[in-house]
């Protein structure tokens, strides 16, 4: 069932979402506040991208932001359409409905500033508990797309300084560094975050630069989802509120 909802609290931003194929979580929003987007920011790619939340709260933020959203579920690409025709983007945001393997064959190559992921999280294994319902499991499981799929076609599609900015697991932080050193990515900022003070680390926010840096990486202060009273802290309702 197709449904209409703020994005941003003041209404200013409205997100068509589909309750069949979930709706955007925190990790959307936390990606989308901590991307830094600068005077130079003229292009910008968000992969994998769902419903668009990203991407629309991103052109929101820069007036001149030009927005390519790169979608492989047709249902999600067509309700991502229908936000941005909402939000009156269709003049900055395109939306791609493919498989983002191979996409410098249409956007071309070493033109974009910004690269935003909120990438499937698991790996596809023999003991994965992937979900029935086949558009959350692509959007949960590698199933149509790697992580090195992703960091891959990153390293064509940035320029020569341009960012890659994920969302993603701790658990996987080796395998993510790893793979952005072979791509020729130097990291620049990491962000943890916890569901409340006490418990483990279950997000990551990672800023990565394509070619090296002189530049030490910064290790962000942890950002804090619930306080004692599981009530979201004053740094989620921020976000949240936007």
């Amino acid at each position: 069932m197709l449904v209409t909802n703020d994005l941003t609290r003041d209404g200013r931003l409205k997100i068509v979402q589909d309750t069949d194929y979930g709706s955007y979580t925190l990790d959307s929003l936390l990606l989308a506040d901590f991307v830094k987007l600068t005077k130079r920011s003229e292009y910008a790619i968000d992969l994998c991208a769902g419903n668009g939340p990203i991407g629309m709260l991103m052109a929101d933020r820069k007036a001149n932001l030009k927005v390519e959203i790169v979608e492989i579920q047709k249902q999600l690409s067509d309700i991502t359409r229908e936000s941005v025709k909402l939000n009156n983007l269709e003049d900055r945001v395109n939306i791609h409905n493919r498989d983002l393997k191979g996409i410098t064959d249409l956007l071309g190559k070493n033109k974009y500033h910004i690269i935003t992921v909120n990438p499937p999280y698991f790996k596809v294994t023999e003991d994965a508990n992937i979900n029935p319902n086949q558009a959350v499991a692509m959007a949960r499981h590698e199933l149509t797309v790697t992580l090195e799929d992703i960091i891959k076609e990153s390293s064509l599609l940035l320029d020569n300084i341009g960012t890659i900015n994920l969302v993603f697991r701790p658990q996987r932080l080796d395998e993510l560094i790893i793979l952005l050193n072979k791509y020729g990515f130097t990291l620049k900022r990491i962000k943890f975050v916890y569901p409340k003070i006490g418990k483990d680390c279950n997000t990551i926010l990672v800023e990565a630069k394509r070619g090296k840096s002189d530049n030490q990486m910064v290790i962000e202060p942890p950002f804090i989802v619930y306080n004692d009273n599981n009530e979201y802290t004053e740094a989620t309702q921020t976000i949240l509120n936007y």
